[in-house]
This record gives C-alpha cells, sequence and structure tokens, in this order.
C-alpha cells in the first residue's frame, strides 16, 4: 500500500454530520488509490487518537473535518484536537481542514 490518509470524521450536530458524510466519498477515493486509511469516526475523533496517530504513524495526508477557531481544531463533541503547540506532530505532513477560521492563525503557527 501507498501512503497513508488519517481523517477525522467527528459526528454530532448537524454540520458536522455534513461533514462526516462528505467524508465517506474521500475515504472510497483514498482506498482506491491503495492509501492506507485512518479513519476517526464519531467519538475517535479524539485529541489522544490524532496526536497519537501523528506521532506514530506519521500519515503523509491529514484531513481535518469539523468545527474549528482561529487557534483550534475540534473533534467530536466540540474536543479541541490540535493546537499551536502541535507543531511537531504535524511536522512533514500535507494537511487539509475543513473547519471554521483554522488557517488564520492556527494554520499559520503550526508551519515550520
Amino acid at each position: 500500500m501507498g501512503d497513508s490518509l488519517l481523517i477525522t470524521r467527528p459526528e454530532y450536530d448537524p454540520t458536522t454530520y455534513y461533514l462526516s458524510k462528505w467524508g465517506e466519498k474521500i475515504i472510497k477515493e483514498a482506498k482506491a488509490k491503495r492509501m492506507n486509511v485512518i479513519d476517526l469516526w464519531r467519538d475517535k475523533a479524539n485529541r489522544n487518537r490524532v496526536i497519537g496517530i501523528l506521532e506514530k504513524r506519521d500519515p503523509k495526508l491529514v484531513f481535518f473535518n469539523g468545527h474549528g477557531s482561529e487557534n483550534f481544531i475540534y473533534g467530536h463533541n466540540n474536543e479541541i484536537i490540535l493546537k499551536e503547540n502541535d507543531k511537531k506532530a504535524v511536522n512533514s505532513k500535507i494537511i487539509f481542514s475543513r473547519s471554521c477560521r483554522s488557517a488564520m492563525v492556527l494554520g499559520q503557527n503550526v508551519i515550520y
């Protein structure tokens, strides 16, 4: 298999439900490209799992879905899953984030 994709799919309100369903299409396409998919769905989209997988399994592509703010990306039930001091965890990764406002400050500050 090729590189890995980590995708977060919290699903607890209308917005995250919608993003989670669209994420299914991403997963299907990644598997068709023979990528190893790590799907953190619903309560698996939590900080411990996200950071652990980023650091230990080193996926090359990361796809965050969920709510966001200028300083955080949120997972299931609005748990913070990524913040500015997580630079080491996201180093050398391609990151796509569908989370409001997270590129304004967080996106710029996690880049080395």
